[in-house]
């Protein structure tokens, strides 16, 4: 959809969370997005990112949500800190969109 502010939302347990591969990737990610993301319209370029932790190639995604063991983390948060501290959860991978009229797409990252 034009004009689309689109998410992608990665849905994973703590133990996923802390892990330094998936930290970086994160990271990553919100720093090539700024540089992909056109000032003017606030649409994401066509280029992908590859997440090299899960195996996961992302593109024309504007923002990056993060959930934890059910709990919404700032991307840009610190693990330590901002990690729930709750039981690790049963992941099953998928790569769905929830609604493909917004472009929006939940990924649920597979277990360690």
């Amino acid at each position: 959809m034009a004009g689309a502010i689109d998410a992608l939302l990665l849905r994973m347990s703590p133990a996923q969370w802390f892990r330094i591969d998936v930290q970086n990737d994160i990271a990553s990610h919100l720093t090539f997005v700024a540089a992909q993301t056109d000032p003017v319209s606030g649409e994401a370029s066509g280029q992908g990112f590859d997440f090299h932790a899960v195996g996961l190639t992302a593109r024309e995604f504007e923002t990056l949500r993060v959930v934890v063991d059910g709990v919404e983390l700032t991307p840009e948060g610190d693990p330590v800190n901002d990690a729930p501290v709750t039981r690790p959860g049963s992941v099953v991978a998928n790569d769905t969109s929830v609604d493909a009229s917004e472009g929006d797409a939940t990924v649920v990252i597979p277990g360690v």
